[in-house]
């Protein structure tokens, strides 16, 4: 008998158990914010989570649950430590609609996509008590995003009682994240009035003093890469990156802020590059002598690494700017053209040039400019034309949670998938001039003679340059045979002149070509090369004719007069 009394109150407090299990409910409404996020990100802050619950019980007390967040893309969420990561749920309890303490819950990675919220307590009491949750620092990969598709988070939970009463969710899937394209650029003069390339020529000096000390002041600007917002989001400063999530605050701190990162290739031998340490005027929106919007931090080559550390100006660097404009590195009202620039350290023809968002304007769609300089010395460079991609920074191929202690790039949040495309960014170009003479005769009793001058000696100062000349005929010979061979002359000295004439040829090799007919391209080894033809009957007795050949380049490499170049003219 006393056993049977032993089973049967067992039995008892089970049904008493079970049955005040049964009285508990707890009901929650959801709503989320959707933030805009960059298509190129891996780690982009997601909107907030906010559940407004009410739990009812016969008595007051709590019922504990799991709380699951899948996201439709991975969850990129930094690790504290395996497998806790830096998103957090709050729970604030506000019974009578005053607000208590919060309890925060560490986030654990459940899968690739799936974060985790183990034995969150919510209150209950009889005729309902409330509580709000929060959850903070959500992280998605927003480049693994079908385009034009948002990023969505399906909230889940059971109840961690046996046979409790699981939560109730009366919305599961909320739109967290809006994907948009954030970034373009583009290449500009120095003086940002228009999209041509830094044009170079290999027999002229360029920011030569520069090259040969790279300490010196008073530089040229090359050109300015041009990083284009294209949302209010895309640049962030390191506390922009962070967002404003609620306790505790060291919860998803972010290692940086938005970077913009460019690989210069195809850099020619005995070139130096260097780049400005900051923004520059030309082309940045609501500049400022005073705060700069972006700063040259010593990242590796994704951009990762390195901290934006607001020195000075000009610190140990050269300066670009107007010649006398003073030795004061520093941009300021007075200078507003000068800049501190840091040469790259250029491997196998590569550079890579790392600045971080140090300020911008969250409500504009800015245009963000940085200087480079190319310096070298006359006649030493190699003939090519350079390349840059820009894309934000640090990039990496990481688009999963990382751990403490990872490489920079797989660890840094921000950080951003390359899809970057090569762009031309100057090109080193020979210094020779073509020529065309358009007809020439050695048929029907009358003869050609020609002269190129080679004009690069003059009262400029223009460095006097030595070249061959290589003679094309285009035509054909007395009966129609086919026109002559080419013919490369001897070198052209600066302020001389090869002379012939088509039936006798002349002098520094230019052979007789006698019976042609036809046009003749003269390709020579030298600038500012230019040309005379006189056509006449044998002895130029009765008639007779001359004109100037035509310059066939284009007037990108003007005399150091500084005037217009020569371009299809005479």
């Amino acid at each position: 008998m006393a056993a049977f009394r032993k089973v049967f109150l067992a039995l008892v407090v089970v049904a008493l158990a079970a049955a005040t299990a049964s009285a508990q409910t707890v009901s929650c409404n959801g709503t989320a914010g959707s933030n805009i996020v960059r298509t190129e990100g891996i780690t982009e802050l997601l909107g907030d989570i906010f559940l407004q619950c009410t739990g009812t019980a016969a008595a007051a007390g709590a019922a504990t649950f799991n709380i699951q967040v899948s996201l439709n893309t991975n969850s990129t969420a930094a690790f504290s430590a395996d497998p806790l990561i830096d998103t957090v749920l709050n729970v604030t309890p506000t019974p009578g609609g005053v607000a208590g303490a919060t309890v925060s819950t560490r986030g654990r990675k459940a899968s690739d996509t799936s974060v985790s919220f183990l034995a969150v307590s919510l209150p209950v009491a009889p005729g309902g008590t409330t509580s709000n949750i929060q959850i903070s620092n959500l992280r998605g990969n927003a480049s693994g995003v079908a385009a034009g598709s948002p990023i969505t988070a399906f909230v889940t939970s059971n109840n961690t009682t046996v046979g409790g009463t699981p939560l109730t969710l009366n919305n599961t899937t909320f739109t967290v994240g809006s994907p948009s394209t954030s970034l373009t650029s583009r290449i500009r003069l120095a003086d940002n009035s228009d999209t041509k390339i830094f044009t170079g020529l290999q027999c002229a000096n360029n920011n030569s003093d520069l090259f040969s000390d790279a300490t010196k002041t008073n530089q040229t600007l090359s050109g300015n890469v041009q990083f284009r917002e294209q949302q209010q989001a895309a640049f962030k400063t390191a506390a922009q990156e962070a967002g404003s999530f609620v306790v505790p605050a060291t919860f998803g701190v972010p290692t940086n802020g938005t970077r913009v990162r460019t690989v210069f290739n195809n850099i020619p031998a005995n070139v130096a590059l260097f780049v400005t340490t900051r923004d520059v005027a030309s082309g940045t929106t609501g500049f400022s002598t005073t705060i700069r919007k972006l700063e040259l931090v010593s990242a590796d080559s994704t951009g990762a690494g390195g901290v934006a550390t607001g020195a000075a100006d000009g610190v140990g660097a050269a300066v670009v700017g107007p010649a006398g404009s003073g030795g004061d590195a520093r941009v300021s009202a007075a200078t507003p053209a000068r800049y501190a620039i840091q040469q790259l350290t250029v491997s196998n023809g590569t550079a890579t040039a790392t600045w971080e968002v140090v300020g911008t304007d969250p409500n504009a769609t800015e245009d963000l400019s940085v200087g480079f300089v190319l310096a070298f010395k006359a006649g030493q460079p190699a003939l090519g034309t350079g390349t840059v991609n820009a894309n934000l920074g640090p990039v990496s191929t990481s688009k999963v949670p990382v751990l403490p202690g990872a490489p920079p790039a797989g660890a840094s949040i921000p950080r951003f998938t390359d899809v970057s495309s090569a762009t031309n960014v100057f090109t080193l170009a020979p210094c020779a001039t073509n020529l065309l003479f358009p007809y020439t005769t050695n048929q029907a009793g009358f003869d050609t003679g020609l002269v190129i001058s080679n004009t690069s000696s003059d009262p400029f100062g223009t460095s006097g340059q030595a070249g061959t000349c290589t003679l094309n005929y285009y035509g054909s010979t007395t009966g129609g045979g086919a026109a002559p061979a080419a013919v490369t002359t001897q070198s052209v000295p600066a302020g001389g002149q090869v002379v012939w004439t088509l039936s006798s040829g002349g002098n520094l090799g230019a052979t007789a070509t006698p019976g042609f007919q036809g046009y003749v391209i003269a390709q020579c080894q030298f600038r500012f090369g230019h040309g005379f033809a006189f056509v006449s009957d044998v002895g130029a007795r009765n008639v007779a004719m001359g004109y100037l050949a035509l310059v066939m380049d284009p007037g990108t490499s003007p005399r150091d007069t500084k005037t217009t170049g020569e371009a299809f003219s005479q």
